[in-house]
């Protein structure tokens, strides 16, 4: 369990970064403006990474709560 907690983690910090470098403007004839549709994809995948951290978190402490 402690494995697959380990590969949540990763996982989850990955996308985050991943997440956060997303460009969520596009160009238009008045210049650069936010796409609504790109700043939702960015929270959504913000959200899966963070869900995927908290469960590999809680997988890591439930091994090493087993292993007392």
């Amino acid at each position: 369990m402690r494995v697959v907690g380990a590969i949540l983690l990763g996982l989850g910090i990955i996308i985050g970064l991943a997440a956060f470098n997303k460009d969520v403007s596009v160009d238009t004839p008045y210049g650069r403006v936010n796409n609504m549709g790109l700043m939702d994809d960015r929270r959504n995948y913000l959200m899966a990474a963070g869900v995927c951290a908290i469960v590999g978190a809680i997988f890591i402490a439930m091994d090493r709560k087993k292993e007392d």
